[in-house]
């Protein structure tokens, strides 16, 4: 009895992105993404509120 290879458990990758949407790897170079990661803490962001349920989401928005 010989192993067998195991079986894709998900299938095959299938886009989310909405019609038109294409997702392009590397589109902002690594030394503007470092420029980028230096100024987000400055950013003065703020809890995300629901609505008129007076919700606070947990992401922080400028």
């Amino acid at each position: 009895m010989g192993i067998s290879a195991q079986a894709d458990l998900f299938g095959a990758a299938t886009s989310a992105l909405p019609a038109g949407f294409r997702y392009q790897p590397d589109v902002v170079p690594e030394d503007v993404q470092s420029d980028l990661l230096r100024e987000l803490p400055q950013l003065p962001l703020k809890p995300f509120k629901y609505g008129f349920e007076g919700i606070t989401g947990g992401k922080g928005v400028a």
